[in-house]
């Protein structure tokens, strides 16, 4: 599908739809921005010009060069798709004519959860009155940093359709904002009959398509360390990711190219008189400043009891949309904690962060809880299903000590996938079980699983650094939401047992996390969701 220009209007073409485009996600066609909007992207700086000025800000005025690596740049990202996402959730909750939730009462999700700061809910400037500029108040945020991002991976976003270019330092191709709205349009299209809410979790996914390449290791500026393969991946979806910021912004007529320079303006002016006086961490530090600690933090004893995996949630009919935006918002502002702290930076954290983490983690179960419920998913039993199967594809003797995906070592584990898990019910219904076979019913035994599991495989020395266990959180956060894009729960190709498998592999990189951060992740969610 292209966007062509006639007579100073947009016009789509239906019949011209790329089918071999690298943008085959969505197929129907969007609302168009209107002709103001686009005389006034074309008197907007340019996408380049835009490029230069953070770029002249960030090096030669902050020095802030040792900050902008691209995994730097890409938890910020995603630590703004968070914010982003929490404003949305907070307006749709907010227009929700049953009364479940609003912007008053401030529990999490509907959960009821006895603490208001629980998955950040503090979007408290968004009401059932706030207009689309207030809603997308953080699209121009996740708009600079990609634009930053790109620029560190030599990826030009002005030329959408065309192939990477070998240059040293990589600039933008010069185009008005308007040639940029037609070329991210070509290939992005949101379905003009969803909302907002789905059009977010569409552009979420396109984000955490990244994951794979920069979940594990550093990645050097200009991708230096990464195959020709790998470059062209990332190439590929830093543009998808633009095409669907630029898509929103025009589906909602959210003038993006006019409010991102503003943001751009504004973060100068905030950082002007802090030039090497104060770091980036913290900043991010205070802002969690009024967060105050949980009774299960580092220096209290761990609660003797137990939290089931199983336990009924207070709001079992939240649909999975909303509960897929507080797990997007959970995700990402778990990665705004740590999107400037250095590699390897783990347990020395702040108090007030630590208060955060725990927040965005507690959140982050409690609706992983209520998907599996909603979805008649029992979570225990898909949770030890889909560790027996990880363990298959991941054998001790091939993969200790790398980081590699599991189709790297061998074929073996992905055919015995489904084997991996035939029995487990059987099992629990009083039948024989093999002694290895892990019982797993509450979030300690799938800590200690975890541990173990990762011990074994001398996965340690990534799993120290939670930059990572965020980043592959995020990942599995995907997988997620790539079945709820693909069918819907009401329809014949949506799989329970892919649901479950999903759950459980975002919960493991949770307790991984908490025990990375010294979170007590029982007592937590004992003292919010009693």
């Amino acid at each position: 599908m292209v966007v062509a220009k006639n007579n100073s209007k947009c016009v789509l073409s239906a019949d011209s739809y790329k089918s071999d485009s690298i943008f085959p996600l969505l197929t129907l066609p969007s609302k168009l921005f209107s002709k103001k909007m686009f005389e006034s992207t074309n008197s907007a700086p340019t996408l380049e010009e835009m490029r230069a000025d953070q770029e002249i800000f960030n090096y030669e005025i902050m020095k802030w060069g040792d900050f902008s690596s691209p995994r730097n740049l890409l938890l910020a990202l995603i630590g703004e798709l968070g914010e982003l996402g929490q404003d949305i959730r907070t307006y749709t909750y907010c227009l929700d004519k049953d009364g479940t939730l609003n912007n008053e009462d401030g529990a999490v999700a509907g959960n009821n959860a006895k603490d208001e700061t629980v998955a950040g809910n503090n979007a408290n400037h968004i009401t059932e009155d706030s207009t689309t500029e207030d809603v997308l108040v953080e699209l121009p945020d996740v708009a600079r940093y990609l634009i930053c991002l790109a620029h560190e991976c030599q990826v030009d976003l002005g030329a959408l359709t065309s192939d990477r270019k070998e240059i040293p330092c990589c600039e933008f191709t010069e185009s008005f904002w308007g040639e940029v709205y037609e070329q991210a349009l070509s290939q992005v299209s949101l379905p003009a009959d969803e909302e907002m809410d789905r059009d977010f979790l569409r552009m979420a996914f396109s984000v955490t398509k990244a994951m794979d390449i920069f979940q594990w290791k550093p990645i050097e500026r200009n991708l230096t360390n990464l195959s020709r393969e790998k470059q062209e991946q990332v190439d590929q979806i830093l543009k998808l990711i633009f095409s669907h910021v630029v898509a929103m912004a025009s589906k909602y007529s959210y003038d993006l190219p006019r409010l991102t320079q503003e943001k751009i303006e504004k973060v100068k002016t905030k950082y002007a008189a802090s030039i090497g006086k104060l770091s980036k961490e913290k900043v991010i530090n205070s802002r969690y400043s009024h967060l105050q600690s949980f009774p299960g933090s580092p220096e209290t004893p761990e609660d003797l009891q137990s939290y089931p995996l199983d336990k009924p949630v207070k709001d079992p009919n939240s649909s999975s949309g909303k509960l897929l935006l507080d797990l997007v918002s959970c995700a990402g502002l778990l990665c705004e904690a740590f999107q400037w702290a250095k590699e390897g930076a783990g347990v020395n954290i702040s108090e007030a962060k630590h208060a955060h983490i725990s927040h965005q983690m507690c959140g982050a179960v409690h609706t992983l809880q209520n998907l599996a419920q909603n979805h008649e998913v029992v979570f225990s039993l898909a949770f030890q299903r889909k560790m027996r199967m990880n363990g298959n594809k991941y054998p001790v003797n091939l993969c200790s000590g790398s980081f590699a995906k599991y189709s790297d070592y061998t074929h073996e584990g992905s055919q015995n996938n489904e084997a991996a898990g035939n029995n487990i019910n059987a099992e629990n219904n009083g039948a024989s079980s093999d002694h290895s076979e892990p019982k797993i019913f509450s979030i300690n035994e799938a800590a200690s699983f975890m541990s173990r599991f990762v011990e074994e495989r001398n996965w340690n020395q990534y799993h120290v650094n939670p930059r990572n266990l965020c980043l592959a959180l995020v990942g599995e956060v995907g997988e997620v939401i790539e079945l709820f894009i693909s069918s819907a729960s009401d329809h014949e190709g949506f799989c329970k047992e892919r649901l479950g498998e999903e759950l459980s592999d975002c919960l493991a990189y949770l307790v991984r996390l908490a025990s990375c951060c010294n979170v007590q992740l029982t007592a937590a969610l004992l003292h919010y969701f009693p």
